[in-house]
């Protein structure tokens, strides 16, 4: 055991002396570093690149649009520009379709107050009588009683012009226009 703590460590002096060479590496760097010489350096190297990189991009995308039209395939730019168009389009399209929902959540309130409206002042028989108009109706009101199951007479023509037929807002529509057209009538 006595031989074990006595035991150098190889590896600490190569670490340490790492560790003094990266302290001192880095206080030069960072004093090179701040120095003007290195920013007119640096800002050279970066017009070099540009002046490399810049001619020789405009060359490549040339060539890439010449090589796309060829092949009748569009470049970014058309895409780019479609994509705008269509996304115009759909909200557009949008904007149109959500107008005619509420346009016809109007017109179906409409037809709904309508057809209150007519209820109120056109009611339909229930029940009771119902019941007697329609058995009037069938007890030969207008019938012929020498010809059994004839259905010519008024009864049946009540039916035909669909007097008790609920009223809705497409025939009263109807009727006026009729009368409109018909005024003797």
């Amino acid at each position: 055991m006595a031989e074990s703590s006595n035991h150098h460590d190889p590896f600490s002096q190569w670490r340490q002396s790492l560790e003094q060479m990266t302290e001192t590496l880095s206080a030069s760097l960072a004093q090179t570093m701040a120095s003007e010489e290195f920013a007119a350096v640096m800002g050279r190297a970066l017009d070099q690149y540009l002046n490399v990189v810049g001619p020789a991009r405009k060359n490549l995308q040339a060539a890439s649009e010449e090589i796309l039209r060829t092949f009748n395939l569009p470049s970014r730019t058309q895409v780019t520009r479609l994509a705008s168009s269509v996304v115009g389009v759909d909200q557009r399209v949008e904007t149109i379709d959500d107008r005619l929902e509420a346009m016809q959540e109007t017109l179906e309130g409409i037809a709904r107050r309508m057809a209150g409206m007519e209820e109120h002042f056109h009611p339909r028989r229930t029940g009771v009588a119902a019941t007697r108009a329609r058995a009037s109706n069938r007890e030969g009101a207008g019938r012929d009683p020498t010809r059994p199951g004839d259905v010519s007479g008024a009864g049946s023509a009540a039916k035909r012009s669909g007097a008790d037929a609920p009223r809705t807002p497409t025939t009263a529509r109807k009727r006026r226009r009729d009368n409109r057209k018909h005024p003797s009538a």
